[in-house]
């Protein structure tokens, strides 16, 4: 659901690549999208540049390969990564970027370094969220802690966003936003509509919003794909 939103907003192209064992079962899987306007937010300069040496097509996925084995792993995502080729040639695609699953046991770096990737390692913070709300918070770093207690002396509040007037809300802080870049304001409200009709109506999306004074004063938007919260947007 998450790619209709890029496929009706932005003109995206969703693909999926599946590979199969001698007994038809699915033994991996990626689903990966093509954005032809990446250079949409630049400036004018960069867009005519961007254009005539084709930098505005990228391929990218989020958390995969998703592998379903663990036999013949580095033949799997040599599939995957051989079919990712093909489709970058016959789409003119300037740049490939995609980032593993945080959760997955670690893939081997041989199939990518043998397709020419550039590896970079990351980290993220992994919490458990079926434990308690006290037990999450006292494993906190200390400097969160104390940020949490500074934000609270000083009257902010954190409001999980419910309902579809969120998206009001939430729409106007991107609306500041996009004055301030210059960018369309019709662009964030077509993309707020279809939101809420393909991600959190479906369970699929979870909106933050800091308030102060009532007031909200900026927000994040996290999309939850295959059992991870992947950050979509914020203001």
């Amino acid at each position: 659901n998450w790619i209709k939103l890029y496929q009706e907003n932005l003109g995206s192209k969703p693909f999926f690549i599946l590979v199969r064992n001698s007994k038809d079962e699915i033994v991996g899987q990626l689903a990966a999208i093509i954005h032809k306007n990446s250079l949409r937010h630049a400036n004018i300069f960069a867009k005519r540049i961007g254009s005539k040496i084709n930098l505005s097509s990228v391929l990218t996925w989020f958390y995969g390969p998703i592998l379903h084995t663990e036999s013949n792993q580095n033949e799997i995502l040599a599939e995957i990564l051989s079919t990712i080729d093909r489709l970058a040639i016959e789409n003119k695609i300037s740049l490939i970027r995609g980032a593993s699953p945080p959760l997955e046991k670690q893939f081997s770096n041989l199939p990518f370094q043998n397709h020419n990737y550039d590896i970079k390692s990351w980290a993220t913070y992994i919490i458990d969220l079926n434990k308690k709300i006290d037990d999450i918070h006292n494993k906190l770093d200390k400097k969160i802690r104390y940020d949490i207690r500074k934000s609270e002396s000083e009257g902010l509040e954190f409001d999980v966003a419910k309902g579809k007037s969120y998206f009001k809300e939430f729409s106007e802080l991107k609306n500041e936003e996009y004055e301030r870049t210059g960018r369309k304001k019709s662009q964030i409200t077509n993309s707020n509509n279809t939101e809420f009709e393909y991600l959190y109506k479906k369970g699929y999306q979870k909106v933050f919003l800091a308030r102060y004074k009532g007031k909200p004063i900026s927000g994040i938007s996290n999309i939850i794909f295959n059992g991870n919260i992947v950050q979509q947007s914020f203001s």
